[in-house]
């Protein structure tokens, strides 16, 4: 079994998402996706060490088939020392994968799912907020200016080790811990996709000389009615359930709210289906512009074009239902 540790510094301040001396990303690399056929022969696992004031990297790397299970205990001892395990992916994979495998090697030792934090469910979670085109670690670091030198993926990798195996050959066992040290390096980088998130599903609001903070937490299609799902920062005094002819809204003590409204479908372009509002058919007043490229008349305002919701102005959309319903109570 190989044991290699690197240690660095990030200049990322982490404290907003978790106390670092209790926290691990973890990546693994497998012969397969077969939990039964298949073994694992690298465990990466990235922590902070509170008394350097640094990051590390540690890898166990089983020089052949026999050694899964060496490298398997080594890992217990790691990991025994975290209250949350930050993975991409993890949930659907790596801890499945870690815990079939320690089960069918009689390791009495299972990683509690409650300690996953999965950046891929998240992500996942939010892609309607993030338009991203594909959702594979490599794409999402890539949307987000980090650019590895990593050329390959984990299924080149099994073949890196086979041949590793057999050869021992140096160029594929450096190719293989590459990937997984890049896989966990920029794993913390990517943990700005949250405040990105946020940040995109977030917008103040002026309501009696008070500002709120209002979070949109999903947005829905239905037939041709579009519902968003939200939260105020701050409670009200009384529940509001209001019916007009535009649109439904409620409003409940928890600080959650909800509305929806109906829409058209129509061609934004030649070859572009779309969502829409004619604000002229609209009791509400309303004179949101649209943010979107197309150049539309200004009765028109565009709330999904294709799979890709109109973000912007779902929120103007938002605001001003708030403004119009809350004014009355």
């Amino acid at each position: 079994m190989k044991d290699l540790l690197d240690t660095f510094n990030k200049e990322l301040n982490y404290n907003k998402y978790f106390n670092q001396d209790i926290v691990c990303f973890l990546d693994i690399e497998t012969t397969g996706f077969s939990r039964k056929k298949n073994f694992i022969y690298l465990i990466g696992i990235q922590y902070y060490s509170q008394s350097t004031k640094n990051w590390s990297i540690r890898q166990l790397f089983a020089e052949n088939i026999n050694e899964e299970k060496d490298i398997l205990l080594e890992f217990i001892k790691l990991i025994s020392n975290y209250k949350k395990i930050i993975t991409y992916n993890g949930d659907r994979f790596d801890i499945p994968f870690i815990n079939s495998r320690l089960l069918l090697l009689g390791i009495p030792y299972l990683i509690n799912k409650d300690l996953s934090l999965d950046i891929y469910k998240v992500v996942k979670e939010n892609n309607i907020f993030l338009s991203l085109n594909s959702l594979k670690l490599k794409s999402l670091e890539e949307s987000l200016g980090l650019y590895r030198e990593d050329l390959y993926s984990g299924k080149d990798c099994i073949n890196f080790y086979y041949d590793y195996i057999k050869s021992h050959n140096d160029d594929s066992f450096n190719k293989i811990i590459q990937h997984n040290y890049e896989d966990l390096y920029y794993m913390i980088d990517i943990l700005k996709i949250f405040d990105i998130i946020k940040e995109i599903k977030s917008f103040s609001f002026n309501y009696n000389e008070i500002i709120f903070s209002i979070t949109i937490n999903s947005i829905e299609l239905s037939g041709e009615q579009l519902m968003v799902l939200g939260q105020l920062s701050d409670s009200l005094d009384n529940e509001i359930i209001h019916y007009d002819k535009d649109f439904n809204f409620s409003l409940k003590k928890t600080r959650k709210f909800k509305f929806s409204i109906d829409c058209s479908l129509g061609l934004v372009s030649h070859t572009e289906k779309a969502y829409y509002i004619d604000k002229n058919n609209l009791v509400l007043p309303i004179d949101i512009p649209d943010n979107t490229k197309y150049n539309l008349s200004n009765r028109f305002l565009l709330l999904k074009v294709e799979k890709t919701f109109c973000i912007e102005n779902i929120k103007n959309l938002t605001r001003a239902i708030l403004n119009q319903t809350l004014k009355q109570y």
